[in-house]
């Protein structure tokens, strides 16, 4: 009978220790953002700057990883977007942005090349192709 009642302890123990729940939550970056189904007026603020590209990853595998150096994205407030590479301007053009109704999101085209606005978390811009075996884009903001 002592048995029973040490093993049914233990089983109360352990169903009380693992319903518990942290009362504190980890801190979001208050800069965190959403961007696939916010408005574009939200998009075109949150990705003002500078951004540098870190690496890609996806195309036709889904596992193709490039890392790149010296390559930034600077989004301007005219709808503009210079891209440098090892300090040398490569695309200094205006964005043509298009909503896509079936995903409630838009579009951001730079020179016949379609890109969707993922997110921003912790500083990191998540963009990916607009194709159907896209390249997923990390850059990291930097600051002024």
């Amino acid at each position: 009978m002592k048995s029973y009642c040490y093993l049914f302890t233990i089983i109360i123990v352990v169903i009380v220790s693992s319903s518990c729940s942290k009362s504190s939550s980890p801190s979001s970056n208050q800069n965190d953002i959403k961007l696939y189904a916010a408005s574009l007026n939200t998009i075109q603020q949150s990705i003002m700057g500078k951004w540098q590209l870190t690496y890609m990853h996806g195309g036709f595998s889904g596992i193709d990883t490039v890392y790149t150096k010296n390559e930034y994205w600077q989004f301007l407030n005219n709808n503009r977007v210079i891209e440098t590479v090892n300090n040398a301007v490569v695309t200094d053009t205006t964005i043509v942005w298009n909503y896509i109704q079936l995903w409630n999101t838009y579009s951001m085209g730079i020179h016949y090349h379609y890109y969707i606005m993922d997110s921003i978390l912790n500083n990191v811009l998540t963009i990916h192709d607009y194709t159907s075996e896209p390249y997923y884009y990390h850059f990291m903001r930097i600051k002024s």
